[in-house]
C-alpha cells in the first residue's frame, strides 16, 4: 500500500472502490434470502464499472480487491463467532473512526483498502475494539470468575439478535451494569 497508488481500476477496467461498496458486497453475501447465482450477478455489477469479459474474471478481481490484494490466510475453524458486522457494528464503527481519526464517515470518499488499514489500526480505547476484544477472546483458561465476566461481555456485544433487539441504551446499561459488578468483585478481593 505504501509503494503504490491504491487501484482503482482491475486489468484496465474501472472500479467503485469506496468502502461503502466493499460493505455492501460483504452484506450482499450474508444475504440468505438470496440466491448464490443473484448475489455473483448483482456483486458484480455493484463493483464494477466497466464489466470484464468473463464472470470468472469479475470474481477474481472482486475477491482480490475486497482481500486488498493480499492471499486469504486460513482462520481455522469456520465455526468461531465473527469478530464484527458492518450492519451490526455501524454506529460503533462510525464512533471509532471519528474518535481516532476525526473522521465522519457520512461526509467522505474513501478507498477501500485505506478504510480496511484505518479499521484495523483503531485504537484499543474504542467501543468497537472492545465488542471485537470480547468476542474473540478465548476463555477457555481464564479464571473461573474472568470467565464469567467475559461471557456476559460476549453476550452484550453478541452479534447475533435476540427475538427483541435490544435498543443502544439498553445495550449500554446492560454493559455498564455488567462492570459495575466486576468493578465491585474486584474491589472486595482487594
Amino acid at each position: 500500500m505504501l509503494l503504490q497508488v491504491l487501484p482503482t481500476q482491475i486489468k484496465g477496467k474501472k472500479i467503485r472502490y469506496d468502502f461503502r461498496v466493499m460493505i455492501e458486497y460483504e452484506m450482499l453475501l450474508k444475504n440468505k434470502d438470496m440466491a448464490d447465482g443473484e448475489k455473483i450477478k448483482k456483486a458484480i455489477e455493484l463493483f464494477f464499472i466497466d464489466m470484464p469479459e468473463s464472470p470468472e474474471e469479475a470474481i477474481e478481481g472482486l475477491n482480490w480487491f475486497y482481500r486488498c490484494g493480499k492471499q486469504r490466510k486460513d482462520t481455522g475453524g469456520e465455526n468461531t463467532s465473527p469478530a464484527y458486522d458492518f450492519q451490526h457494528d455501524d454506529q460503533l464503527l462510525y464512533s471509532a473512526f471519528f474518535q481516532d481519526y476525526g473522521v465522519k464517515l457520512d461526509e467522505i470518499q474513501l478507498h477501500w483498502w485505506a478504510f480496511s488499514a484505518m479499521m484495523t489500526g483503531l485504537s484499543e480505547d474504542t467501543l468497537f475494539k472492545t465488542a471485537v476484544r470480547y468476542r474473540t477472546a478465548d476463555i477457555s483458561h481464564m479464571p473461573k470468575e474472568m470467565q464469567q465476566h467475559y461471557k456476559k461481555c460476549k453476550e452484550i456485544f453478541a452479534i447475533e439478535r435476540q427475538s427483541k433487539p435490544m435498543t443502544r441504551e439498553e445495550n449500554f446499561i446492560r454493559f455498564a451494569q455488567a462492570m459495575r459488578k466486576r468493578m465491585e468483585q474486584t474491589q472486595k478481593r482487594r
